[in-house]
């Protein structure tokens, strides 16, 4: 048996020997200690290297653009990692170049949404790109929003054949299972865009309990203020109950992303990441904040 072990994550990478020595120079790199070849500077594994291979290929990327690309290329696992790193699933900042069927030299630059973008092409990763719909679903991705055609969207072009300007999610999941001869991405899609963000069947109080969170009581009054009270004064406590409601909903989530044994325990790291983002966002700001306060301070003593 022929171990290695990754550089980067230390795993075990089980290898054979000619591999081993196609990717170095030289047998002499390798210890043979019995039955385990080990190389002395290890060399990275499959995943790892598809990590370095995907930052090489998207550097200068935002996470908006890497996104949409993993998308279309039906890479569910990629897709995965940069939900974990907090990356947009909405919002149609990332541009994707496509040929047109019909003509090679004729490009179409979208605009799209990383929804969009999976629902696109028709090849084999049907299971990959369902599995991408329902990722980005659970994050309330963006399913709405149609494709924005740079190149022949604006006014006084004519749209050519293939070009997919002004079609909506739903529309591209259409044309895709017609391209590929069986209904594959359009239920899931259907589903999800006409009943909308799915709901909890599960009360809060009991999920509460369950993960042994204790809720503030819903303040005195409000509800009987919605029955009786003044149309201005029902205004007010709707608002003041569907404040309370949303603090409990969201600190039994946090309890229950807390717990590595609860289905939501793999919301946690995405929420982690744009919480870390939005951190460094606000250092950010402040330190630019200070030190204009600064500048503005040593140019009001000079001018004294």
């Amino acid at each position: 048996m022929r171990i290695t072990f990754c550089r980067l994550c230390s795993e075990d990478v089980e290898d054979d020997a000619d591999l081993l020595v196609r990717m170095y120079s030289t047998v002499n790199d390798l210890e043979d200690d019995g039955e385990t070849l080990v190389r002395k500077s290890t060399p990275f594994c499959a995943s790892c290297r598809l990590d370095r291979a995907w930052c090489k290929a998207t550097m200068g990327m935002s996470l908006s653009e890497q996104m949409v690309m993993a998308a279309h290329e039906g890479d569910a696992k990629r897709v995965e990692k940069l939900l974990n790193k907090g990356a947009p699933v909405s919002g149609m900042e990332a541009a994707l170049e496509r040929v047109l069927a019909s003509s090679s030299d004729n490009r179409c630059k979208l605009r799209i949404t990383p929804l969009a973008a999976a629902c696109i092409e028709c090849d084999s990763r049907c299971n990959d790109r369902r599995d991408i719909i329902h990722k980005l679903f659970n994050w309330s991705a963006d399913s709405h929003s149609a494709v924005v055609c740079e190149t022949h969207g604006e006014e006084g072009f004519s749209i050519p054949d293939g070009c997919l300007h002004g079609k909506a999610p739903i529309d591209l999941a259409r044309l895709h299972d017609a391209e590929h001869g069986e209904p594959c991405l359009c239920p899931a899609m259907v589903i999800r865009t006409t009943r909308g963000r799915e709901r909890r069947a599960t009360p809060v109080i009991e999920r509460a309990a369950k993960a042994g969170v204790k809720l503030d009581p819903t303040p005195a009054g409000v509800r009987d203020t919605i029955k009786s009270g003044t149309p201005n004064a029902q205004k007010l406590a709707k608002r003041s109950l569907q404040r309370h409601q949303k603090a409990c909903q969201q600190k039994v989530a946090r309890a229950e992303e807390r717990d590595p044994s609860h289905p939501r325990a793999d919301k946690r790291p995405r929420i982690l990441a744009k919480h870390a983002a939005t951190q460094a966002r606000h250092h950010k700001q402040k330190k630019e904040t200070e030190k204009e306060t600064v500048n503005a301070e040593e140019e009001r003593r000079i001018l004294e």
